[in-house]
């Protein structure tokens, strides 16, 4: 009998990624014995994948910004000549780049939004990207059982960090960085970025606190926001990640974590898919469809809501002079969602232990 081939496009970002995870569980559940391959951007993409514990068979690089000309042919060349009976499309993927690979690829019965003649905004503010991803599956799987994306922890992951893992003090991550770095009109802009000079508030007035350790992260985009950090780095209580750790380390920190803090990026969705509780700093994207999944998550937005939230699918969100509905939310504000989060968590964990 034939193998059931199955290919899944997903070259986009970390978040983008934990939020296909229960999609691709369910393709696995529904097709045990199938091949399934994932199209993605690189190595960072696999490793939020090979931390899921859903069985993927090939993963394939595909992305004409950082590849040859002769690697995109030549893997391209691979993907035909696998002969995919499905295909999904990712939900951001252009319609005419993604239905156009697929065509390319000789792929026979094609998935996703594209294919339903959506654009990529029409259900932004409606339904969440993971629920989206499992509503385009649904088409083939009969059987979606797990809707919360989960990651797991690697033991290898974790060598350089056993010291920390032993100290007794509550352990908080914190993102510096807004992460979103978006090209538009020939500049590059950052959409979802808090004022730096907030988040160094934050993480004075958390180090304060000697209970708490601070772990620092972000990727080669936040590491030249580190040196705004220097009159804290000597602080016993603060650890500088920043574009130190692989993705699976950084998933391994996260998870000795009881707290993870930051803006809407990939890392706050990783920490959920870890079943971390979450305080994410909302401005300009909206948290019930673009936010982390679980009911762990917590999100600070600006209060009132300004007439022009959530502007995700309009110019403005590339070209705003002035971010209000980020910049009008203050250190203070967001340190207080995580005492009352922490405190939160502390009554739970009495709550459970005296069941």
């Amino acid at each position: 009998m034939k193998r059931l081939k199955i290919l899944v496009e997903m070259k986009h970002g970390l978040g983008d990624c934990v939020c296909m995870l229960p999609a691709l569980s369910a393709i696995r559940e529904n097709y045990p014995d199938a091949y399934i391959a994932l199209l993605v951007n690189g190595r960072a993409n696999q490793e939020i994948f090979e931390h899921s514990h859903i069985s993927i068979d090939d993963y394939f690089y595909f992305s004409l910004k950082n590849r040859s000309i002769g690697y995109t042919v030549e893997t391209l060349v691979k993907l035909f000549f696998k002969h995919f009976d499905i295909g999904v499309l990712a939900t951001m993927t252009p319609p005419k780049k993604g239905m156009g690979l697929f065509k390319l690829l000789g792929v026979k019965r094609c998935f996703g939004e594209q294919y339903d003649g959506l654009n990529f905004l029409d259900l932004d503010d409606s339904l969440h990207f993971v629920h989206r991803n499992l509503n385009i599956v649904s088409n083939f799987c009969p059987n979606l059982k797990n809707q919360q994306p989960l990651l797991y922890p690697k033991t290898e992951d974790g060598v350089k960090f056993q010291d920390l893992k032993k100290s007794k003090h509550i352990k908080i991550a914190v993102s510096i960085g807004g992460a979103d770095k978006n090209y538009y009109k020939g500049n590059y802009v950052f959409t979802r970025n808090w004022k730096k000079e907030y988040m160094h508030t934050l993480v004075d007035l958390l180090s304060r606190n000697q209970e708490y350790d601070i772990f620092l992260l972000g990727g080669k985009l936040e590491e030249s926001l580190i040196g705004d950090y220097v009159d804290l780095l000597g602080r016993n209580n603060i650890f500088n990640f920043v574009n130190q750790t692989n993705i699976g380390e950084s998933i391994y920190l996260l998870s000795l974590c009881q707290l993870a803090v930051g803006v809407d990026t990939g890392m706050q969705h990783i920490a959920d898919a870890l079943e971390v509780p979450t305080v994410s700093i909302f401005g300009p994207t909206n948290p019930k469809t673009h936010g982390a999944f679980s009911k762990k998550a917590t999100f600070v937005l600006c209060n009132p809501k300004l007439d022009c939230q959530f502007c995700f699918d309009h110019d403005i969100y590339y070209t705003c002079p002035d971010r209000k509905c980020l910049n009008e939310i203050p250190a203070q504000m967001v340190y207080n969602e995580i005492l009352k989060k922490l405190k939160d968590g502390r009554r739970e964990k009495y709550d459970n232990r005296t069941d």
